[in-house]
């Protein structure tokens, strides 16, 4: 009788992270305007809204924004009793998004559109070259670290490592002999994941291999 060898599987995740100053933002600029009368809520939101496009026109023409986008207006209105009447009062907004490339105009506008009646929020973004860039670099030292653990791991019992058997990303289903990868557009499998902090971003990517042992 012939006793099969059997092999151990060693699993390990491995995890990379790297904090990087945002080198884009997005203006998100809300115009909102409530008055019982449906007419005026439009002609003072549209003027608003008329002004941003204005303003973030002038930013990408000086070439301190690289584009914006002007949502169309829309309206709403509701009614309630009070007092023993009926009232009814109309909304109408409109919004505005500007990717900006001088950041030190940030501060400024916020502070600027504040007082006209706009809510700016701020979202701080990498450009596309750059986040493709570190994802990659970060894919490579999450697969590093993963295998640096099963290494320690296949040392500690006794074996060595063979073949990786499977790469999986969080959220992947996983499966038995081959990778699986949470986006197909990456051709290597460790998912990366983005904190953003006032003008920072913390991207990390995490990834999980399936090692045979030798």
């Amino acid at each position: 009788m012939t006793i099969e060898p059997t092999t151990t599987e060693i699993i390990t995740t491995g995890t990379a992270e790297r904090t990087l100053a945002a080198d884009r933002a997005t203006l998100h600029l809300r115009v909102s305007v409530t008055d019982a009368n449906r007419e005026d809520a439009v002609r003072r939101a549209a003027e608003l809204h008329a002004a941003l496009v204005r303003r973030a026109e002038a930013l990408v023409d000086a070439g301190d924004a690289e584009r914006f986008e002007a949502d169309p207006l829309t309206t709403s209105s509701s009614s309630w009793e009070q007092d023993g009447s009926r009232r009814t009062e109309h909304y109408a907004g409109a919004s505005v998004r500007a990717l900006l490339l001088r950041l030190d105009l940030v501060g400024e506008l916020t502070a600027e559109l504040a007082t006209t009646g706009v809510d700016p929020s701020v979202e701080w973004r990498l450009s596309d070259e750059v986040r493709r860039s570190v994802e990659s670099e970060l894919r490579g030292e999450a697969v590093a670290d993963a295998r640096a653990r099963a290494e320690d791991y296949a040392a500690a019992i006794g074996t060595t490592l063979g073949a990786v058997l499977e790469v999986r990303e969080p959220g992947s289903a996983g499966g038995s002999g081959g990778a699986a990868f949470a986006d197909a557009r990456f051709a290597r499998a460790a998912a990366p994941a983005v904190v953003v902090t006032e003008g920072q971003l913390e991207v990390s990517a995490s990834v999980t291999l399936v090692f045979r042992s030798a």
